[in-house]
């Protein structure tokens, strides 16, 4: 890397490079990835989808961001790394928020479910942001 790359452009990097497979990965599957079944009354659910389209298509905008950057990087062009990796951040943290919000859909749809389904789904939910980026570290 050029001397000219700190530690928030490398972190930036390795974090876009982590989440950029979510492209990929979230579907209605992705629940059972993280160890819950969503009930097939909730997976057609049009927030809960919504939410994995809109995170998807998140996801698909950091593979640009990254070549930027990296072109930036090769380049030693400050103020290019300086935008790309603003990019690239800005990115990254409208998918996890998008996450959250994904969370707070599944969570309300739950409500519709009895007992002990509801409660799981309902944990799951809360912690959706954290298990999916857990997932993939993993």
């Amino acid at each position: 890397m050029a001397g000219n790359t700190g530690t928030l452009e490398s972190i930036a990097l390795e974090l876009g490079n982590a989440l950029k497979p979510l492209k990929d990965l979230l579907g209605v599957d992705i629940f059972v990835k993280l160890g819950l079944q969503l009930p097939p009354s909730l997976a057609g659910n049009s927030q809960i989808m919504q939410g994995l389209t809109k995170a998807s298509n998140l996801a698909k905008k950091l593979e640009p961001d990254i070549t930027a950057l990296q072109t930036a990087i090769a380049g030693e062009n400050t103020s290019g790394i300086i935008s790309s990796a603003t990019d690239l951040i800005s990115d990254v943290i409208q998918l996890v928020t998008t996450l959250k919000e994904l969370g707070d859909a599944v969570h309300s749809a739950a409500n519709a479910l009895s007992g002990a389904e509801k409660a799981a789904l309902q944990a799951l939910a809360s912690e959706l942001p954290v298990r999916i980026l857990e997932y993939m570290t993993v």
